[in-house]
């Protein structure tokens, strides 16, 4: 019996960087970047065999990746689009051209999606002690050439290049101390951070011949969340939307800010606080986790999210 061919130095594996657009931000992962290909397929049944075919019936591919934590508005305005609906909803993500998207890996071979787009914002995460992105996902749809057989993708083989290592930076990481205003009050302790989280509602745009070929913004939600230290039961009740009449909107006009001595800066206009419990125990804080939620200003802008002096 011949010996088996396969050994260790056949595995393939290694991490890489996620490029994005003609002049590609960079975002370096934290636990791995994944392309999940999806060619959508359907069934042709037949009475007598059972499953006589199966077609291809749409593709996409779906990209995930978690910054380690770099912070820059180059990023900042990639990852956390969508800011003004007034100019958002009802248009398509993917716009007038095709963007690409691209996997690098040091092992010197090079993924890339000649038509993609952000489709879930990571949650962004205000923490001392902790890196400041959740996982964002971009999705890779067939681009304008409309060529449904030739994929979504390109593999070429391309040495990594040398200079594109994670480094320290005056802004990224961790060590940033946050602190947070609403409607008069100041937030200067919580347990964990706060917790930003900018949720799209989108909907498939679909061509028989091509698949799938945009997602079309139907609304954006954007959520602030954290347990604050050092509130008591009159200023969480007093702001609760249980004070409010039945049918009495319960938007104040303030914004909720959040600051850092990094420079950055998370504004939620018109921010209402929704929910947040009290609570009594032996060792629980008074305060539970509360929510917020953002809605329009004047200037339809709905949030923000910039590196300021």
């Amino acid at each position: 019996m011949a010996d088996f061919a396969f050994n260790r130095k056949l595995l393939v594996r290694g991490p890489g960087t996620f490029y994005y657009g003609p002049t590609p931000v960079k975002i370096f992962s934290s636990n791995g970047i994944t392309a999940e290909l999806d060619p959508v397929t359907k069934k042709l049944p037949s009475d007598i065999v059972g499953n006589l075919d199966t077609i291809k019936t749409d593709q996409r591919a779906r990209i995930r990746v978690s910054n380690t934590g770099h912070i820059s508005q180059d990023i900042l305005d990639l990852l956390y689009p969508w800011r003004s609906p007034l100019s958002s909803i009802g248009k398509g993500v993917f716009g007038a051209t095709d963007v690409t998207a691209a996997v690098h890996s040091t092992a010197g071979v090079k993924v890339t999606f000649k038509n993609a787009a952000l489709v879930r914002p990571p949650e962004l995460i205000l923490s001392r002690t902790n890196t400041a992105f959740g996982e964002a996902e971009f999705l890779a749809l067939v681009g304008l050439d409309g060529d449904t057989a030739a994929g979504l993708h390109a593999v070429t083989n391309e040495a990594y290049p040398p200079a594109d290592v994670p480094l320290l930076t005056a802004i990224g990481l961790t060590g940033a101390l946050y602190t947070a205003t609403w409607s008069g009050f100041d937030v200067t302790g919580t347990v964990n951070g706060w917790r930003i989280n900018v949720e799209p509602e989108l909907e498939d745009a679909q061509c028989d011949e091509l698949g799938t070929i945009d997602q079309t913004l139907g609304g954006v939600e954007v959520t602030a969340r954290c347990t604050p230290q050092g509130w008591n039961e009159t200023k969480i009740m007093a702001n609760s939307p249980i004070s409010k009449a039945l049918g009495m909107s319960i938007v104040p006009e303030t914004n909720l800010v959040i600051t850092s001595a990094n420079g950055l800066t998370v504004t939620l206009y018109n921010c209402a606080l929704v929910s947040g419990p009290v609570q009594w125990g032996k060792t629980t804080l008074r305060s539970g986790e509360l929510a917020f939620v953002a809605h329009p200003n004047a200037d339809g802008k709905l949030y923000d999210v910039a590196i300021t002096a």
